[in-house]
């Protein structure tokens, strides 16, 4: 489909005046006009119609009237846009599916690596998207009204949900009251642990190949443009964020891209003049982002 402009100027034409007289119009099969407010499904009816016949003004009709500058400058925009749009597409072996579950997917390809209780059960939990039997019981036995946010898949506790699935870590004790509240206890010391491990250089350093698809995950991650952070609402829409912070944004895909640079380090093996920025690095992003990585 095309979109056309035309000259504001009065001829001796009613139909030109009153519908195409300095507007914008769709030029179906660059040869009928139809208004600008015509539903797009039928635009793209139409234009699936070879031999298309419509009772419209047709463009041979008043080429001569045509705005050309104005023309090139709509279709341009368009393609421009167009363009934008296919740069925020992932590499062609990944989806924005599987990006929006990074926090699952690096837990759960972790898991086949240890063999430690405390750092199975800590990625068990992060692979089931922040739950697991211990709170499943807690739950079940524990009197204590706490303000948790969201049980089951979409995590517990720490982690409010926004429009476009972005996470906000708010950990703190939530109970309203003073008294203790074991799930907030027990999700703390699995995020405490997790930030242990993840800071560990040499746990990184022994599983390069899961570190190679990590940095691929995370470059795609920036690419389309996934939110880093708040949002004000709590009703989930499409991850396409236009009311997150912009400035908090860019400070999160900076940490991102620190972060890239550092795992780049360790499967090259250089990581003696680096430790400390590295370990910096995977601090920094594993207490900021690791939660909140997660967008369905």
């Amino acid at each position: 489909m095309n979109i056309v402009k035309f000259r504001d100027v009065v001829i001796e034409d009613d139909i030109y005046n009153h519908e195409l007289k300095g507007k914008y119009v769709y030029c179906v099969h660059w040869t009928y006009l139809l208004p600008l407010d015509t539903d797009i499904q039928e635009i793209i009816r139409l234009e699936k119609i070879s031999n298309l016949e419509l009772d419209r003004p047709l463009l041979s009709t008043y080429s001569e009237y045509l705005d050309l500058e104005k023309t090139e400058e709509v279709n341009q925009k368009t393609v421009d846009k167009l363009l934008y749009l296919n740069n925020l597409t992932p590499d062609d072996d990944i989806t924005i599916e599987e990006l929006k579950i990074f926090r699952r997917w690096l837990a759960t390809q972790l898991l086949g690596t240890v063999e430690d209780t405390k750092d199975i059960t800590m990625l068990n939990y992060y692979a089931n998207d922040m739950m697991d039997d211990t709170i499943h019981r807690l739950m079940d036995f524990t009197s204590t009204q706490v303000s948790i946010v969201a049980y089951g898949s979409t995590g517990i506790g720490s982690i409010k949900h926004s429009s476009c699935g972005c996470s906000s870590n708010t950990r703190s004790t939530i109970n309203s009251s003073n008294i203790c509240d074991a799930i907030d206890l027990y999700t703390s010391g699995i995020y405490n642990y997790m930030i242990e491990v993840f800071s560990n250089i040499e746990f990184w350093s022994s599983r390069k190949e899961i570190v190679t698809e990590v940095i691929k995950y995370l470059e795609n991650i920036i690419r389309v443009g996934l939110p880093l952070t708040s949002v004000t609402s709590t009703n989930y829409i499409d991850c396409t964020c236009t009311n997150i912070d912009s400035t908090q944004q860019e400070l999160m895909t900076q940490l991102l891209r620190k972060l890239i640079t550092s795992l780049g380090y360790i499967v090259d093996g250089d990581v003696a003049g680096n430790k400390y920025f590295i370990s910096n690095t995977l601090r920094e992003w594993s207490t900021l982002l690791y939660e909140k990585m997660f967008w369905m």
